[in-house]
């Protein structure tokens, strides 16, 4: 026979076979706790256990056998004799016999009481003879519970010392105060930079009491902040882990279909009965949105507002801008991030100053600089500036497109006529009929921009041809509530209106568009996902959200969630992150809420290799390619039939 070895056993020498290892063999349990504390009751004190048992026991069982000659052992010999005779007795044994030989146990029995009676007589005496219930196998246990003797535990602390003081408090003692915590302040100043220690001697030693007491409170404002954030995330902490981990696992079983996982709902009183007229994220903090509120009715005309939101507190607006009347639309600028324009109801344009204190707008238009001579129903900032500084458009129901352009010497607004277009191509005001309600700048040409109208068209301009259009197409047979272009297709761009219909357009293609969507109620909103070249997201009137993905699905949506509270209730306004998988939905009840996109609606192409070594940036390039190419893929399928009909 030959022994088969695995191949991978350990090959020793002889030498190391012969090798002696040593081995102690102790009695103790491993498990055994070391250091017990316990609390003594007698001393009123945590005491060490000195020793620990190191006994373990695998098995315990209680014998039922006793020694032969043990008195109990006697007895039940003496018992089993008397059953074994009565179970023995023949018809031939005389009743005489049976009853000696009870009489004899009896008397047994009495002896054994009166063994017993030694101990306690009154017992014996009031207990009497006992009665066996079962003569071959009967045992009696008794137990008696223990009772906790009741403890009263009682503190007692030193009372903080106490003294008697007094004082004079008048205006002169508060001023010295003051004037030497600002005579501190002032030492603590960094004296390296030189142009601030000049800035202070040229100052006057006096400072006014309401200016320190300004600083202080500035300062003690930023650490309240950071407070009333940590309570709030305290206080919605499962909110905030959905938003951070939490996946749909039903998506793994619905392959095209997907979901939105509510999350935080912003709300505040003073817009209870207002509509959510416009909502913008921040392009460089990406958890910081503005939302614009008001009324669309002409007769229920009431004073707007404009509510700064951030995630980091949904309980609480961070800033708050009241204005005269409603507040239509509003939008960051993309380089700075503190100046916020707002398009109002009575056709004036303001801008504000976020990091300032104020609560007035830092630029206002009037009948002066210019305005428009209705309401203004969107306003948008252009990322790059031109040569007097900064500027933004804006459109309105009087059917003018105005440039508006922010000199920064002068601090006012100028409005440029040369850029002001008439949708009717007429330079007289009065006579346009167009209504603009909507428009869209080209993400790479800039100067080219789509005009949503009243009657249903829009139009194709050109800031350089003002008193013509390019190109007009007959979009829809309602109102052109939003029109935006593609922003990874440049001749891509959507459409929806009152008329239930969301379509998407090709501009090399006037005739017909290239998708229609009938979602049954009037589409009050739509918009492009910033990281998908085919998704794009909806509401209507009647609650409803819809979210496609025309790579997944050409004919029906992905998701379709009803999202208002009430049933009454009309959803106005939707907007994705740029950052992160959530979009934000507001009502005419003045509500925002906001969803996370499940797994299904947020797909991205899978990572190539090598691809974790490039930079953020070239990352991002590589993004755009791949998702530009499968839009373009989508395009080539779809072009040669012009319209998909759903």
């Amino acid at each position: 026979k030959s022994i088969l070895k695995p191949p991978d056993q350990l090959h020793l020498t002889e030498q190391e076979l012969k090798e002696e290892f040593t081995k102690i063999l102790t009695a103790e349990n491993p498990r055994a706790s070391k250091n017990v504390v316990r609390y003594s009751f007698k001393d009123k004190s945590f005491m060490t256990v000195p020793t620990t048992d190191h006994l373990a026991v695998h098995f315990s069982i209680d014998g039922n056998k006793i020694h032969e000659k043990s008195e109990e052992a006697k007895k039940q010999l003496k018992r089993g004799s008397l059953c074994f005779s009565v179970f023995q007795a023949t018809p031939s044994q005389t009743v005489e016999q049976d009853m000696k030989v009870l009489q004899d146990d009896e008397e047994n029995l009495k002896g054994d009481a009166a063994l017993d009676a030694d101990g306690d007589n009154s017992a014996t005496k009031s207990r009497g003879d006992k009665k066996l219930t079962n003569q071959f196998n009967f045992s009696e246990r008794a137990t008696q519970p223990y009772n906790n003797p009741p403890r009263d535990k009682q503190t007692m602390t030193e009372p903080p010392p106490a003294m008697t003081y007094s004082a004079n408090v008048t205006q002169w003692e508060i001023y010295d105060a003051y004037q030497k915590d600002y005579d501190k302040q002032v030492k603590n100043k960094d004296k390296k930079i030189v142009t601030k220690t000049q800035e202070l001697k040229k100052k006057k030693t006096s400072s006014s009491v309401g200016s320190i007491f300004k600083n202080n409170f500035t300062k003690s404002l930023k650490s309240l902040k950071i407070i009333e954030r940590m309570v709030t995330q305290n206080i919605h902490d499962e909110i905030t882990y959905d938003y951070k981990y939490y996946e749909d696992a039903s998506d793994e079983f619905k392959e095209q279909k997907g979901s939105l996982l509510p999350l935080w709902t912003f709300k505040f009183k003073k817009v209870k009965n207002l509509s959510v007229t416009c909502i913008c994220w921040n392009h460089i903090f990406p958890d910081l949105f503005a939302a614009s509120y008001g009324s669309y009715e002409y007769e229920n005309q009431v004073e707007g507002e404009i509510l700064l939101f951030t995630l980091k507190n949904p309980s609480y607006p961070e800033y708050i801008y009241q204005m005269h009347c409603s507040v239509n639309s509003v939008d960051f600028h993309p380089n700075y991030p503190y100046l916020l324009v707002a398009g109002l109801y009575d056709g004036n344009v303001a801008v504000f100053d976020v990091v300032t204190d104020c609560h007035e707008p830092v630029f206002l238009s009037n009948y002066k600089t210019g305005k428009h001579l209705d309401v203004v129903n969107q306003v948008k900032w252009q990322s790059h500036e031109n040569e007097n500084g900064l500027n933004f458009f804006s459109i309105s129901n009087s059917g003018e497109v105005f440039n508006w352009t922010i000199l920064k010497k002068l601090c006012t607004l100028k409005m440029e006529s040369s850029d002001n277009l008439k949708l009717n191509g007429s330079t007289i005001p009065l006579e346009l009929s167009g209504c603009g309600i909507t428009f869209d700048f080209h993400p790479k040409i800039e100067d080219l921009y789509l005009v949503g109208t009243e009657e249903g068209k829009v139009h194709v301009c050109s800031k350089n041809q003002s008193n013509r259009f390019l190109s007009t197409y007959d979009a829809h047979f309602g109102p052109v509530y939003k029109v935006l272009w593609s922003p990874y297709c440049p001749s891509l761009f959507i459409t929806c209106s009152d008329d239930w219909l969301i379509k998407i357009w090709d501009r090399s293609i006037e005739s017909e568009p290239l998708f229609v969507f009938d979602l049954g109620c009037a589409v009050e909103d739509v918009e492009w996902a910033p990281y998908s070249s085919t998704v794009f997201a909806a509401v209507t009137q009647d609650g409803k959200a819809y979210v496609y993905d025309l790579n997944v699905e050409k004919h029906e949506s992905l998701c379709e969630q009803r999202i208002a509270q009430k049933r009454n209730s009309t959803l106005t306004r939707v907007a994705f992150n740029q950052k992160h998988p959530i979009i934000l939905v507001g009502d005419d009840r003045g509500t925002i809420q906001s969803f996370k996109l499940s797994p299904n609606i947020r797909k991205l192409p899978k990572d190539k290799k090598g691809q974790d070594q490039l930079k953020p940036e070239e990352k991002e390039a590589l993004r755009r390619t791949a998702e530009v190419d499968k839009l373009e893929k989508l395009l080539v399928t779809v072009r040669p039939f012009v319209r998909v009909k759903t």
